[in-house]
């Protein structure tokens, strides 16, 4: 019992992590791809 809370509160964790972390991996994509995208337009 105390072994299935302990999980499902390490999973909440790991998904408010990811939430959090989403928006951020998107921006650095985003800048990623302008970076890329200047590069090919500067050769």
């Amino acid at each position: 019992m105390l072994l299935l809370l302990h999980l499902l509160l390490l999973q909440l964790l790991l998904q408010l992590l990811l939430l959090m972390l989403l928006p951020l991996l998107l921006e650095l994509l985003l800048q990623l791809l302008l970076l890329l995208k200047l590069l090919l337009l500067s050769l």
